[in-house]
């Protein structure tokens, strides 16, 4: 059922009714949880919620359920703590078989021989966008379960064109569109949301110290800010690169393509190297 999505979808169906008149899935709000850590015990799951049906098995960390009155789907995934006893579980209901197909469980089941990392499941239509645990980069995953690498600029021009996404109606997407786009630019740069989060080479120089005291009182670094202008969204946020403070302005046009606009704060930065980025 994993192989391509008209297969996923034509296994899944559709719901029956719609949730209000489901007495079952009416119960169950749209995302539950259960944690056990140290022999204490959250959940915050209502009676209804055990009688949901296995529909797809999936190993130790997680499986698909399904309702057996509406045949509504959800994701249900497991996160075990340090402590034998100790995880964390979840159950995420999902209307929309589309988007079920492209979460971090169905793309772990469609690649299964890959180690699944990250996934980006809501900026491109047709596409999720993917990272592993044994390589860099991201890469593209369409409905027919093939990959293409989003490694630089112009592969990232490419997917842009042939499926044009459409992330401006949202701030907090649009952010996170911009975040994406900035990493596979600018994959060694490093993000900051403070400037007490940059790293600094020990021990400085007095001319050193100088540079960052100067640096400190000439910018003012802060977490990732969305705003809408006309159609476009713009996101400003800080990064360090090449031993400089840079304030970083991305403008996301509404078909997806976007601008870059850099304004350098600092230079000359003494910034600790050999750090992992982002």
């Amino acid at each position: 059922m994993f192989e391509s999505f008209d297969a996923f979808r034509a296994h899944c169906g559709a719901p029956m009714m719609p949730v209000d008149q489901c007495p079952i899935c009416s119960k169950i709000p749209a995302t539950t949880s259960r944690e056990v850590e140290d022999h204490s015990v959250r959940d915050d799951r209502p009676p209804e919620s055990l009688r949901l049906e296995t529909f797809v098995e999936g190993g130790a960390g997680g499986e698909l359920l399904r309702c057996p009155t509406c045949h509504r789907l959800y994701v249900s995934e497991v996160i075990f703590g340090a402590g034998y006893f100790d995880y964390y579980a979840s159950w995420e209901r999902y209307d929309d078989v589309e988007a079920l197909f492209n979460v971090a469980w169905c793309v772990a089941q469609r690649l299964p021989d890959r180690r699944v990392e990250y996934v980006l499941p809501d900026f491109f239509p047709n596409h999720a966008i993917v990272s592993f645990k044994d390589s860099d980069g991201w890469s593209a995953l369409d409905r027919n379960n093939r990959l293409t690498a989003v490694n630089d600029k112009a592969a990232l021009a490419k997917l842009i064109d042939s499926a044009p996404p459409r992330v401006t109606g949202d701030l907090d997407l649009a952010k996170r569109y911009a975040a994406f786009v900035d990493w596979v630019e600018n994959p060694d740069d490093r993000r900051q949301d403070t400037f007490q989060s940059i790293v600094w080479r020990q021990p400085l120089s007095d001319f050193e110290q100088q540079r960052v005291d100067e640096a400190r009182a000439a910018s003012r670094v802060e977490a990732a800010v969305g705003e809408r202008v006309g159609e476009h969204v713009r996101v400003r946020f800080w990064v360090t690169s090449e031993h400089r403070l840079i304030c970083r302005v991305i403008t996301v046009q509404p078909d997806g393509r976007y601008l870059r606009e850099d304004t350098v704060t600092a230079d000359y930065l003494p910034i600790a190297e050999n750090l992992p980025t982002r």
